[in-house]
């Protein structure tokens, strides 16, 4: 620059109501005006001492430098961030154009602060952001009411998308009948510049009418005029139906007021003012007239006797901040004492946690108050009479045991006496005959006793019980032994089945339990006179010390009816009277087992069907015995032995729930010189299958749970027991019986009764192969 030049520009440049600095194609900065200097932070030598890189530190070097030489070509626009000397980043926009010729290359940058532009636009989404959060629709007019702007809750309460109201008149949400009232606010508006809170209605899109509260404000321009209108409609809908309800609470709870027996009141604690809702004129027959509203007025009317007990209750009550309640007596105006009950909370408190009214209610109780001690009269009368009748049943369960005592006695002579007489065999055939009716009728006669000794020693003393260890798998096979020997009498069939994994001993009472399975026993024998009784041991599930034992007893006998269900565990209950000449019994053997198997802290119930059979379940729970039982210890090792010394002998599997049949199977298959597997149900003959090379299966069809086919199905779809060959033994024998066993992979079949021949021989056949 020449030096007459360079001061003129710089004198113009100083002038300038803009930011302005002059760059070097390097970047450095030549010159700074005072606007600058005072921009930047930096005094003129500072500056001039700077390059354009140090006032944009966040920016790519290479973006700057492009810019750089955009500007000296062409000129250039654009927005950034300067560093000022206090480090605030400061947003700017750059216009850059280059210097006149005067032989060096320079850019002259007008620099423009954006700050407040940023912060306008910032606050702007700010106050859009504001509107669209609010719940009530916002609506803003121009000078002429025509819509200029609205939020997103105008689209939720009135149906319109913005684009759909803008530049369109105010008057198109407003229904016909309101249009007065809204140019009366138009009108008002610019004298009183708001109008607040009108309930009125407005036109929703769809054509229906919303009640809506309505406030306007006005907006003005800097020269107080008005520029438009800001409207805010909330939907009164929900507070409409509110109010409605509640008007109708009210209108409820005073006619309920007016009806009952009590009245409302409101005490004031500081000077004791009393109101009292609902005159008490019908309660105690008194007129506002008569008493004033202060609690002495009231208090002077309560029975002397309760005025103490009123003051600690209320005071304690008071105090601990709970509900207030107390009772007493207050005098009427014409019937002489009455009784009521105060209820009350504390409504409010002063700023010192005081409490300052209680708000509750009187209620007339003296009705109530009658029939308590006509009760409590009663109530000492029952007493009185229960303790006579206790003292009563008392004597009466001393004497049947007594008795039961007395006859038990001699009868036990007279069975032995006719056994020995039984086994002397010196009695003709009619002799031997009536002794034999001799002695069912004393067995019977003695079990009669043996119920009702047990059930008078549960009334009289209560069940104790005596907790020993024994072994749970001895106990079951004794119970079993009595069921074969009762249903072999009848003919009936019976299956046994007993959980392997129940080895331990167990603590309890195993003279008291077995009583109970024998009764249910004996009355399944009883009551079934074709078909067969199953009984079952499982363990339902174990801890450490404790397992829950789980016994079902099923039978196909008469069963129950659905009506008399619930009475089968009742003392003397029979199912039908009728049934008690063809079955005698005292109907107290299952009372005995169900009050017995309580003590032991267990459960039982009975599933029945009338003509279909009855099911007696029963969990208990036992401690499990830390004594080893030396005779399980010596069983357990003589099976292991048996199992070594039978290791190389052929194995058979017989699946078949009875153990008759089985017991048969047993013999049959040991005389052939084979080792035979016993499973009584699908689950414990697929247990067999997965633990022992099995090379031959006979298959019952008729298993409780899954059947022969199923089972046999299963087994077929395994690969390592799919070439097992499966012999079907059933009573079935018709000719789509036969289909059905072949479809399920059987490979032959046997009815029973059982030729043992023809069962030998094809037992051979298929082993040999």
């Amino acid at each position: 620059m020449k030096h007459f030049d360079e001061d003129v520009f710089k004198q113009i440049l100083d002038n300038m109501l803009s930011i302005v600095i002059v760059v070097s194609p390097v970047g450095k900065i030549r010159y700074a005006n005072h606007l600058a200097v005072a921009f930047y932070e930096y005094s003129l030598d500072e500056l001039l001492a700077m390059t354009v890189f140090d006032l944009r530190p966040t920016d790519a070097y290479g973006m700057i430098k492009a810019q750089l030489n955009e500007a000296l070509e062409t000129g250039i626009a654009f927005e950034t961030y300067h560093q000022k000397r206090s480090g605030i980043m400061a947003p700017v926009k750059v216009r850059s154009i280059h210097g006149p010729d005067v032989g060096q290359r320079f850019t002259i940058s007008v620099i423009t602060d954006l700050s407040k532009t940023v912060l306008h636009r910032e606050q702007s989404k700010l106050f859009e952001a504001s509107l669209n959060i609010a719940e009530e629709a916002i609506i803003t007019l121009d000078a002429q009411a025509r819509i200029t702007r609205c939020n997103r809750a105008t689209e939720k309460i009135l149906g319109y998308q913005e684009a759909e109201l803008i530049n369109q008149p105010a008057n198109i949400l407003i229904p016909e009948e309101k249009l007065s009232e809204f140019e009366m606010i138009m009108r008002l508006l610019p004298l009183c510049k708001a109008i607040c809170r009108i309930e009125t209605k407005r036109l929703h899109k769809s054509g229906h009418l919303i009640p809506l509260s309505v406030s306007y404000t006005t907006v003005q321009n800097q020269n107080d005029l008005v520029a438009g209108y800001v409207g805010i409609y909330s939907d009164t809908t929900e507070i409409r139906a509110m109010k409605d309800a509640l008007k109708q609470m009210q209108e409820r709870a005073l006619v309920a007021l007016e009806g009952g027996n009590f009245s409302v009141l409101d005490i004031e604690l500081i000077n004791g003012e009393t109101a009292i809702f609902n005159s008490m004129d019908h309660l105690l027959g008194y007129s506002e007239k008569d008493i004033d509203k202060t609690c002495e007025a009231w208090r002077a009317l309560v029975h002397p006797d309760d005025l103490e007990r009123i003051r600690s209750t209320f005071k304690s009550q008071l105090a601990s901040g709970g509900d207030i309640v107390y009772e007493f007596r207050i005098l009427s105006k014409h019937n002489g004492y009455r009784w009521m009950r105060t209820k009350g909370k504390v409504y409010n408190y002063n700023t010192f946690g005081m409490p300052m009214r209680i708000i509750g209610t009187n209620e007339d109780i003296t009705d109530y108050k009658e029939i308590e001690e006509a009760l409590i009269k009663n109530n000492e009368e029952m007493k009185a009479l229960t303790t006579e009748m206790e003292r009563a049943n008392q004597a009466k369960s001393l004497f049947l045991a007594n008795m039961s005592h007395e006859i038990r006695t001699p009868l036990n002579g007279i069975i032995s006496a006719v056994q020995l007489l039984k086994k002397s065999g010196c009695y003709d055939p009619d002799q031997q005959k009536l002794m034999a009716i001799l002695e069912t009728s004393a067995t019977t006669l003695k079990s009669i006793v043996s119920d009702i000794l047990d059930m008078t020693k549960a009334e009289q003393s209560g069940i104790k019980l005596n907790c020993v260890p024994f072994s749970m798998k001895l106990l079951m096979l004794d119970v079993f032994n009595e069921l074969q020997l009762g249903a072999n009498e009848k003919g009936l069939e019976v299956g046994y089945y007993f959980d392997p994994s129940i080895q331990a001993d167990v603590l309890g009472d195993p003279q008291k339990f077995k009583q109970v399975l024998g009764n249910i026993i004996a009355n399944a024998v009883k009551f079934t006179s074709d078909g067969r009784i199953t009984l079952k041991t499982k363990c339902m599930q174990r801890s450490k010390h404790q397992m829950m034992i789980g016994i079902e007893i099923e039978d196909t006998g008469i069963g129950i009816p659905d009506g008399r269900l619930a009475e089968v565990f009742d003392p003397f209950m029979q199912v039908d009277e009728s049934m008690s000449k063809a079955f005698r019994g005292t109907g107290l053997g299952l009372a005995i087992a169900k009050q017995y198997i309580e003590a032991m802290k267990g459960n039982i119930k009975c599933e029945s069907r009338l003509s279909r059979g009855s099911k007696f379940t029963i969990t208990c729970p036992f401690e499990i015995s830390m004594e080893k039982n030396d005779v399980l210890v010596r069983d357990f090792h003589l099976e292991q032995s048996n199992f070594k010394m039978r290791y190389d002998q052929k194995k058979i599997l017989s699946v078949d729930d009875s153990s008759i049949n089985q017991n048969v199977m047993e013999i049959i298959i040991a005389k052939m010189g084979y080792q035979l597997y016993k499973a009584y149900h699908a689950e414990e003959a697929l247990q067999i299958l997965n633990e022992h090379a099995i090379d031959l299966i006979l298959m019952d069809i008729q298993l409780p749970g899954i059947n022969g086919y199923e089972l046999t199905e299963q087994i077929k779809q395994n690969v390592k027991t799919r070439r097992i060959p499966v012999i079907a033994m059933t009573a079935y024998a018709r000719r789509e019986d036969r289909e059905a066993c072949k479809t399920a992979g059987m490979i032959d079949f046997i009815t029973k009764p059982i030729d043992v021949d023809i069962l030998v021989k094809k037992i051979n056949s298929y082993m040999m192969d």
